[in-house]
């Protein structure tokens, strides 16, 4: 409402008022509806979001990076069984399927083909999955990549991004959610996997190469409730990851690198040469949140078909949909990628980090 007037001793004499805000009805709003507003429209949370991108920004710029901005519709999607893309249509002279990107890692791949040796872009992706507190179907990747670079290299971009935007935004190098705390400057512990699946779960993934074995090994150290006799490997590790190792790394009370995978979740990363059962990736942890996924780029266009091809193979096998292969990314491979590191990192868990949230939910502006 305004109103306008003149004063008398003192009071104001309303001559004019004007409604500003017309509701179309009087409403009563539930105490939940309230929460969930109170939730989108955080103001503080979303400032701080705003000094995140800046301070992400900066950090890649000072450091020689070029932002680019890829493709958000892509013709084919991501080559990973456990991601199932969002799916549309383009309609005239060039229709066709299309595909909300998982990732840009594809297109930021061509991009160091075509000689960009540094570069990162802060972009929207999209995963056609369900809603928790650390995922939503549409959300925001911080992904980078280096020429010449080992994911040696890109755990210590990311150490040092993590601790450039605490500063910055925080004034301190502590971040915290609930009672859990942790100090972010570097260098950050690394663990490998054999390691932390020894330390915690009991289990020597060495010995552990099949389903059968790693099945039996997860049931005589005592985590087999959860594992069903037709999970296959992968589900068996994902398993134990949640309920053992994830919450352990979580008490260290230290941001914690996850590295060296077995070969079986190598995804894009090349192998360990001459070892060839484990793979030159890298997961980051702080206070128990997974922040990133990185890799020492596989750039091999050989061994990648190979891997996407086998990918739509176990896609058949457990009857979700087998994409067409990238082969605009297969060309680019083939003219040569350079030896490189890559990261994927999602902002809006960094946003929750910097600012104390527990849900990805009170971080972004809509959920809905």
């Amino acid at each position: 409402m305004e109103v306008s007037g003149r004063l008398a001793g003192g009071t104001l004499l309303v001559e004019q008022m004007a409604l500003l805000v017309p509701a179309a009805r009087a409403t009563t709003v539930s105490p939940l509806e309230e929460a969930k507003v109170r939730s989108e429209l955080h103001k503080p949370r979303l400032k701080i979001r705003s000094e995140v991108v800046a301070a992400v920004r900066d950090f890649f710029v000072g450091n020689g990076f070029l932002e680019v901005e890829t493709p958000t519709l892509a013709r084919t999607p991501a080559h990973e069984r456990h991601i199932l893309p969002f799916q549309t249509e383009e309609r005239g002279a060039n229709q066709g399927e299309r595909f909300l990107v998982a990732s840009p890692e594809h297109h930021m791949k061509r991009l160091l083909a075509r000689g960009l040796e540094r570069i990162f872009q802060i972009g929207r992706c999209f995963r056609n999955d369900e809603s928790t507190p650390l995922h939503l179907p549409e959300f925001t990747m911080v992904e980078w990549y280096r020429a010449y670079s080992s994911y040696r290299d890109i755990a210590e971009d990311t150490e040092n991004l993590v601790a450039h935007v605490t500063r910055s935004v925080r004034g301190t190098s502590s971040v915290s959610i609930g009672d859990r705390k942790a100090d972010v400057t570097p260098p950050w512990l690394r663990m490998t996997v054999d390691d932390a699946f020894l330390d915690y779960c009991d289990v020597d993934l060495s010995d552990s190469t099949s389903a059968d074995k790693f099945r039996l090994a997860a049931a005589r150290a005592g985590w087999g409730r959860s594992i069903g006799a037709d999970d296959d490997w992968e589900e068996v590790f994902f398993k134990l990851m949640l309920e053992r190792v994830e919450p352990a790394l979580a008490a260290l009370g230290v941001p914690v690198f996850l590295t060296d995978y077995p070969v079986q979740l190598a995804a894009m990363a090349k192998l360990h040469v001459p070892a060839d059962r484990l793979a030159e990736r890298l997961e980051a942890y702080v206070v128990g949140i997974e922040l990133g996924n990185g890799y020492t780029e596989l750039n091999d266009p050989r061994e990648q078909r190979r891997r996407f091809m086998s990918e739509r193979q176990a896609c058949r096998q457990r009857q979700t949909p087998a994409f067409p292969i990238d082969e605009a990314f297969m060309r680019s491979m083939a003219v040569g990628m350079p030896p490189s590191g890559g990261m994927a990192l999602g902002l809006d868990r960094l946003v929750m980090l910097i600012s104390s949230a527990t849900s990805v939910h009170e971080v972004v502006a809509f959920t809905s």
